[in-house]
């Protein structure tokens, strides 16, 4: 699974791209928020309750 890293150039924001396999697999819905910790060469995503 990839993401890319994208640009909006109208609100000068970066954003990524999630794939769809990723999106379904976690159950992701609009307002969902999603956290990650880096540690040292591996990334955790983790989902967390809409707010």
């Amino acid at each position: 699974m990839q993401s890319r890293i994208e640009y909006n150039k109208f609100v000068d924001e970066y954003f990524i791209t999630i794939p769809d396999d990723i999106i379904e697999l976690l159950k992701l819905e609009a307002g969902d928020i999603l956290e990650w910790t880096i540690e040292s060469d591996r990334v955790y995503l983790a989902k967390r309750e809409k707010k």
